[in-house]
Formats: structure tokens, sequence, C-alpha cells
């Protein structure tokens, strides 16, 4: 089953291994990592980096 987590990119959340949130000085951007090494770098709310990250790593479960 495809979950859609931007208007770009569908994941299946079978496949994806890690995320990472990185906070910068200007914004934060959440990098999903999947099997085979592909990743999906999207940026998030830079004012509640934690909040954006977490309702789009909710829809994976």
């Amino acid at each position: 089953m495809l979950v859609k987590i931007t208007e770009e990119h569908f994941v299946n959340p079978n496949n994806v291994t890690y995320a990472k949130l990185v906070k910068g000085r200007i914004g934060a951007t959440l990098t999903i990592y999947l099997v085979g090494g592909d990743t999906i770098q999207i940026p998030v709310n830079a004012e509640h980096p934690d909040y954006a990250a977490n309702e789009i790593l909710g829809l994976l479960k």
C-alpha cells in the first residue's frame, strides 16, 4: 500500500528504514531513508519542525 506523504511523494511504509530530522538556522529538513539507499528530503515547518516531522511520520504507521 502506498501512502501519500507530500504532493510529489508516495511511499510504501514497509520500505522505510529510518528517518532523520535536521534542524538548521534557516529551516529544517526531514530525510526519509528507503530500502535500497534512496532518500526523500522534505522541507518542514521551521517554527515547529518536531511537530511537522511527527505529522509526516505518523502517516507511515
